[in-house]
């Protein structure tokens, strides 16, 4: 019995004693930072270990709210049928992984209210959240291709020129030059668009000067 009670103290005696060299391991690393990658400093080689170990301690509040809320809503979805608070849940959620940068699960949870809540209110709101937070996580092709679904099924929608534009910008960072000014040009002659124009001149103008600098670039190495 003594034997059994001594290794189960001993067992408990290094579990403690791993927490304290891990936590004294964090302090160190936390107030030793003379290499960190911060404001164009490099990370400490520690540093970048001790943050894959535990990536938890360096969540910004906004990351941790975001985790809590999720966890949260997950719960709540667990014992709740009722759609609109189901299709409310997966807005969330949609939202609350765009924080995380997580546009797997972003995707997952709106496209679930579009198709699985077809008659919702909330539908047109999942399909444009889809477009901008793609737009916005540099996930531009896909960004494009849930604007062409909302201008599909909502054309007389009045956010029509704002998803526009957007594909627009879309196209000019994806390099495609040809596709954003067909979108653009829409815009500039569309008098429905008439909120957007100046917006959508300012890229035109941009892509002009990024296609004359590409061409002079060109004749300078033929050169």
């Amino acid at each position: 019995m003594k034997k059994i009670i001594f290794i189960i103290a001993l067992f408990i005696l290094i579990f403690l004693n791993s927490i304290k060299q891990s936590n004294a391991e964090y302090e160190r690393i936390i107030t030793n930072r003379r290499i960190e990658k911060k404001n164009g400093k490099k990370i400490h080689k520690s540093t970048l270990i001790f943050r894959s170990k535990h990536p938890e301690k360096f969540d910004s509040p906004r990351i941790k709210q975001a985790k809590e809320q999720i966890k949260k809503i997950k719960e709540e979805l667990k014992t709740n049928s009722d759609k609109n608070v189901i299709v409310d849940a997966y807005m969330k959620l949609g939202y609350w992984y765009r924080i995380l940068g997580n546009h797997t699960n972003l995707r997952k949870y709106y496209t679930k209210v579009i198709e699985e809540f077809p008659k919702s209110k909330k539908v047109f709101n999942a399909q444009s959240n889809l477009v901008k937070m793609l737009a916005e996580m540099r996930r531009f092709n896909e960004s494009i291709v849930e604007a062409k679904k909302l201008i599909s099924n909502y054309p007389d929608s009045p956010k029509v020129p704002s998803v526009k534009y957007l594909m627009g910008y879309c196209y000019l960072e994806l390099k495609n030059f040809k596709q954003a000014l067909k979108v653009l040009n829409e815009i500039i002659k569309d008098s429905k668009y008439s909120g957007y124009k100046k917006l959508a001149q300012r890229l035109i103008d941009k892509i002009n000067k990024q296609k004359n600098s590409k061409t002079t670039n060109d004749e300078r190495k033929e050169d």
